[in-house]
């Protein structure tokens, strides 16, 4: 955790705080000056680490023996609007200034490719309603993207929203019925689908941990591109954030067998 000093300056009336970080002598007092600062109190042993404004911050740090006392680490004010290119590296910032034996979670994020992306990048958890609010408008998550089971191409889809998800949803009802519920029962089917939804992101989360332990994270990731991008080139964002990490997405997905490719909608 970082002391933080207040920096006033102006901008076409306008006046802004910068914050400018140097070393606190211990987490106590980081967070002590954080709490004063924001009036932000945390309800439990998780140090916050706020990142908005991130571009008028500088990040001083040094190192894990200010933050190695605290059990995990919140990363928070993402996802908000930002550019993914400015995403992507405020959450590597982060991760390389925390401690690497601690969990870090990041709040709010909860696309699929994003999710992927942070993980690489260091990051052990997170929340998001995005499984809910996509819910609530008719959308099924699946591994290539989203289906908008309100389109008429489903009137007569008598399939499951996802063949190999095991969960409630996908065992009992197709994509016809589904398809049905959305326009006359609107808040069942919200709760159909969130249930299809929170699964189908426990699962990418549970592939992610085996290709971790499994050594084969790298693969995993270039595999998951392939198969959720389809035919759409993987954004740029994407191949920069995995370089920085050392992952190199292959430029020509025909290198790829499709046969190989172990995730599946």
């Amino acid at each position: 955790m970082e002391k933080i000093n207040k920096e006033k300056f102006g901008g076409e009336g306008k006046k802004k705080e910068r914050h400018a970080l140097s070393p606190a002598p211990n987490i106590e007092e980081g967070l002590a000056e954080y709490m004063w600062i924001t009036e932000d109190t945390p309800q439990s042993p998780m140090a916050p680490m706020r990142c908005v404004d991130i571009q008028y911050r500088n990040i001083e740090s040094d190192g894990p023996s200010t933050l190695g006392r605290m059990s995990c680490y919140a990363v928070g004010g993402l996802s908000g609007g930002e550019s993914k290119d400015d995403f992507w590296r405020t959450v590597n910032i982060c991760t390389d200034l925390l401690p690497k034996h601690k969990p870090r979670y990041l709040m709010g994020v909860g696309f699929a490719a994003d999710l992927v992306v942070c993980v690489a990048l260091g990051i052990d958890m997170f929340d998001c309603v995005f499984p809910t609010c996509t819910g609530r408008f008719g959308c099924a998550l699946v591994m290539s993207g989203q289906l908008n089971l309100k389109q008429k191409k489903y009137s007569l889809d008598m399939r499951p929203i996802d063949v190999e998800c095991e969960c409630s949803t996908c065992k009992t009802y197709t994509r016809f019925y589904l398809h049905h519920i959305v326009t006359v029962e609107p808040v069942v089917a919200c709760s159909l689908l969130t249930v299809h939804n929170i699964s189908c992101q426990l699962r990418l989360k549970r592939q992610m941990r085996s290709a971790i332990e499994k050594n084969e994270f790298p693969k995993f990731v270039q595999e998951f591109m392939i198969k959720h991008f389809g035919n759409d080139p993987i954004p740029k964002w994407i191949t920069e954030a995995m370089a920085a990490v050392n992952i190199q997405l292959l430029e020509d997905k025909d290198l790829m067998n499709e046969n190989d490719l172990t995730l599946r909608n």
